[in-house]
């Protein structure tokens, strides 16, 4: 018997005794012939008092546990369909890498052959025009190529060296390789890879100079939170558009013509592989009234 039905069931008993007090105060008496029977009669009550509290203190106690049981149920649903989603991602990387692995094998070997013919033709020629055409090609090639290493790059596991780490470090390589403006940062070290959120953090830069030209402001910065460290990549630019917000974390998704929407999707499986989360920020850029764009990379601290 649980602690609230005993609770229930005292309660209601004393309840039921306490009527005799009030018979007593009244001076009410109930016989049986000459025979006063109001005690008898008072506790045969509450006994049933008791009965009826113990049997709504048990019928709380399992209304409390089928809300619990309910809530379980409903953590483990939310629960497996995290864990069917991740599947489905892992199947999807696991595609994405079979099929990687085969444009690399079918693909390079003609590009390399491309390229070497094209730069031999180049070495031959005095006509500037047929010269400007052959260093096209190998333009051309050289950007191909750099797409099929980006694509092998995203369907191979990464092998995690983390170690503790200054925020204010990480902030100075971005800046250094990214060309942006270091902000503030904390000074509580942070276990993470370097070279994985430098060059997740360098992608986040690279979007955001394309979207504001020459004359715009990017800033990368780092904040303290509660257990976690957050590295910002804000502008003063356009922002995303509402058509590429619910897709910009899939592979291949851009509103870039000559973007291949792969640099998001890195920067988000960095970001996992820590056990963080890249997130966009509405109303965070630099921007008048906080317009512009503004990602955030949160990692465990």
């Amino acid at each position: 018997m649980s602690k609230r039905a005993l609770v229930g069931g005292a309660a209601a008993f004393l309840l039921g005794l306490s009527d005799y007090v009030l018979f007593t105060l009244f001076d009410v008496t109930m016989t049986i012939g000459e025979r006063d029977v109001t005690w008898w009669v008072v506790f045969f009550f509450a006994c049933n008092f008791g009965v009826l509290g113990m049997l709504i203190g048990w019928l709380w106690d399992q209304k409390d546990e089928l809300r619990d049981r309910s809530k379980t149920i409903e953590d483990q649903l939310v629960a497996l369909e995290k864990a069917q989603q991740k599947l489905v991602e892992v199947e999807k990387l696991a595609a994405l890498g079979r099929m990687s692995s085969g444009v690399a094998h079918e693909v390079r070997n003609p590009l390399g052959v491309i390229r070497s013919s094209a730069s031999l033709i180049q070495s031959e020629l005095d006509n500037d025009e047929l010269e400007k055409a052959a260093q096209f090609i190998c333009d051309e090639v050289d950007r191909l190529n750099s797409f099929v290493t980006r694509l092998l790059d995203f369907s191979r596991p990464f092998d995690l060296n983390a170690m503790e780490v200054e925020p204010e470090e990480v902030l100075l390589r971005v800046a250094q390789v990214a060309s942006c403006e270091p902000g503030e940062s904390p000074k509580q070290p942070v276990k993470l890879d370097l070279d994985l959120v430098t060059r997740a953090l360098a992608t986040m830069v690279a979007n955001a100079r394309n979207a504001v030209g020459e004359s715009g402001r990017v800033e990368v910065l780092a904040i303290q939170g509660d257990g976690v460290m957050q590295f910002r990549v804000r502008d003063d630019g356009p922002g995303v558009s509402d058509d590429i917000k619910e897709t910009m974390f899939e592979p291949f998704a851009t509103d870039r013509a000559e973007g291949t929407g792969l640099g998001l999707p890195m920067a988000a499986k960095i970001a996992e592989l820590h056990g963080g989360t890249l997130r966009y920020l509405t109303k965070q850029g630099l921007g008048p009234d906080g317009k512009g764009a503004c990602f955030e990379l949160e990692v465990p601290a």
